[in-house]
């Protein structure tokens, strides 16, 4: 694992929710300015895995603040058999479409905004930097979550996570070897 670097820059969410934004972190934002630089240069199957790895720890969490949902754990397995060339991508569609769903069916900002980062986590098998918005959503609520003193140690060690899974994932050989669905194999 890389050496802990924490971002003190959270300007721009400080500016965000001044300004009554709803999600507090885009690719703009000082804080994650390194990971995104990082998260483009991966190919798309890197991508894809790396975001498999991260919406788990996110799907986990959601359960572990709002009980577990099976229209979510449901997408999930849906959208990895999409990405094997198993299900057709309506289906898949479908699936992360009820996950984006359940956010209507919310008041909480925190709730809300990790739903919308499980689907577009899920996402990003059909374009590749929705995987992004898994950072920028999952970040808003760990922010809606703690509250604006004391967000920042929770923040830059999901950014840690998500590094960590990304060094992974750009190191890992065994990518090319794994069954991929034939729209993927271009890549």
């Amino acid at each position: 694992m890389r050496k802990v670097i924490e971002s003190n820059d959270f300007s721009s969410v400080y500016k965000k929710i001044k300004n009554g934004n709803q999600i507090l972190f885009d690719s703009k934002s000082l804080s994650i300015n390194n990971l995104i630089v990082d998260m483009v240069k991966l190919d798309r199957k890197r991508t894809i895995m790396w975001s498999f790895d991260c919406v788990i720890a996110t799907i986990n969490f959601y359960e572990k603040l709002f009980g577990q949902n099976m229209i979510i754990r449901s997408a999930y397995e849906t959208v990895a058999s999409w990405a094997k060339g198993e299900t057709k991508m309506p289906v898949a569609k479908q699936a992360i479409l009820s996950v984006h769903r359940l956010a209507s069916d919310s008041q909480d900002p925190v709730q809300i905004a990790l739903v919308h980062a499980i689907g577009q986590a899920l996402s990003c098998v059909h374009v590749q930097r929705h995987a992004l918005s898994l950072i920028f959503y999952e970040l808003t609520a760990l922010v809606r979550l703690y509250g604006i003193t004391d967000f920042k140690n929770q923040v830059n060690q999901k950014i840690l996570f998500y590094q960590d899974r990304l060094d992974y994932r750009k190191n890992n050989k065994s990518i090319d070897s794994l069954r991929w669905a034939v729209f993927l194999n271009k890549y």
